[in-house]
């Protein structure tokens, strides 16, 4: 399958390095607003604008979604668009272009590998041609995949902004507290690998423990004494949203 790719953030850099050194896929055409230094080197792919991109079987978009609509719109070539957006649909795609969605459902770092059979991609498309087309790409890099409409993927993505980047934050929070008091963050460590194990055992809802369920108020208080006005805010939200939850 010849591909062309547009981007170079941290989802196209994953599928980037996926293409190629994969046998059956081929990069034709790269297309990125700004290229580093070490990516130009791969001169032979770059292009500077999208209407340079050479027509490929799938072109597929790694972009912020404030720019897709934008972008799709310059591309003329022959080929499946298939944007990588979880909260972005199809209504991006203009009157008789071939249009998809191939949003993989995981956070992607440079610096970690990850296999394919740990990368969900959730699938929608214009035709069955072009989802044939999306399907096959799938199967060819070995993700597990299926069909899920645009209202259900914004659904998951925004159950995955709150199990992912939410919690992420939180950890940020937990990390700051530590550095303040001297303390290492790793002894968290543990703590946080046996709650996710739990929570897969158990669900989430019955794994949950702390003051909050507890109602715990001198504790609560403590803490909340400890934590800056912005923190005490958030501390309290969720203080709320558990006991409420739980029917406290």
């Amino acid at each position: 399958m010849q591909l062309t790719l547009s981007g170079n953030g941290r989802v196209a850099s994953y599928f980037k390095a996926a293409i190629d050194t994969h046998p059956q896929l081929e990069l034709v055409g790269w297309y990125a607003r700004k290229f580093e230094p070490q990516e130009i080197t791969e001169a032979s792919v770059c292009v500077h604008t999208p209407e340079e991109l050479p027509q490929a079987d799938i072109h597929l978009l790694c972009l912020a979604d404030d720019a897709l609509e934008t972008i799709i719109a310059r591309i003329h070539q022959k080929g499946v668009i298939a944007h990588t957006s979880g909260a972005i649909g199809l209504e991006v795609f203009n009157t008789g272009q071939q249009g998809g969605v191939f949003y993989p459902l995981q956070s992607f770092s440079k610096e970690i590998e990850i296999s394919p059979k740990d990368i969900p991609i959730c699938m929608e498309a214009t035709s069955e041609e072009a989802m044939e087309s999306l399907q096959k790409l799938s199967d060819v890099f070995g993700f597990p995949s299926q069909s899920m409409d645009s209202k259900q993927r914004l659904e998951l993505h925004l159950a995955a902004v709150f199990a992912n980047n939410f919690s992420n934050h939180c950890w940020t929070i937990a990390q700051q507290i530590c550095q303040k008091a001297e303390i290492n963050f790793d002894l968290l460590g543990p703590l946080l690998q046996q709650s996710f194990n739990k929570m897969q055992i158990n669900g989430p809802l019955a794994s949950q423990t702390g003051p909050a369920i507890r109602n715990d108020i001198q504790t609560l208080q403590k803490h909340l004494a400890q934590l800056p006005p912005e923190l005490q805010e958030i501390y309290q939200i969720l203080t709320t949203s558990i006991q409420k939850k739980h029917e406290l």
